[in-house]
């Protein structure tokens, strides 16, 4: 909220550039409630805001930082390689092997039966690559 007598002018800045007449800001004020507004923040908004308020008796400004995260694009995991049955005697080593992308890097869990293979089985080596 901004106050004063009488009640004063608000501009608002990101770092230096004035804010008055850009179209990506939606600026109100109304009551002595002064908001800026922006639907879709980029990377390149983030910095030191500020709001300004002026009138006869002299200026005040209220600053604050804003941090944008990057948002992670997700990718739904794909199978690059699917697993392939296998035959095989009593006794004999097998090999399971099958290659998934996606982003985040996607978590496989192993499962025999519809139980978690842990991977700390003896005999079980699980790799993960990339």
């Amino acid at each position: 909220l901004v106050g004063g007598v009488p009640l004063p002018v608000v501009q608002w800045f990101h770092g230096e550039t004035c804010l008055d007449n850009d179209a990506q800001f939606m600026i109100t004020y109304n009551n002595g409630e002064a908001v800026l507004k922006k639907e879709k923040v980029k990377p390149e908004d983030q910095g030191e805001y500020k709001c300004l308020a002026i009138n006869p008796a002299g200026s005040q400004n209220s600053v604050a930082k804003v941090s944008v995260q990057r948002l992670i694009e997700s990718e739904l995991p794909i199978f690059t390689l699917e697993l392939t049955n296998i035959m095989a005697r009593a006794g004999q080593k097998i090999k399971l092997e099958c290659e998934v992308k996606g982003n985040p890097v996607p978590k496989l869990i192993w499962t025999k039966d519809e139980k978690e293979i842990p991977e700390n089985l003896r005999d079980i080596k699980i790799t993960t690559v990339g």
